[in-house]
């Protein structure tokens, strides 16, 4: 739910980087697109419940 902001039950990579960023490390929006990329398993361009744990 921290890093889930719109309540969609979906992290977006916006959703990420803010989160991240927020935890007091830096990242950019590339990098949030990038980390997204490699952890999404169906291909929908965010991470569900499963995909993030």
């Amino acid at each position: 739910r921290v890093f889930d902001r719109n309540g969609d039950g979906y992290i977006s990579a916006e959703e990420l980087r803010v989160a991240v960023t927020t935890l007091g490390d830096a990242l950019t929006q590339d990098e949030a697109e990038e980390l997204i990329g490699m952890l999404d398993q169906d291909g929908d361009g965010k991470l569900g419940y499963e995909e993030f744990v």
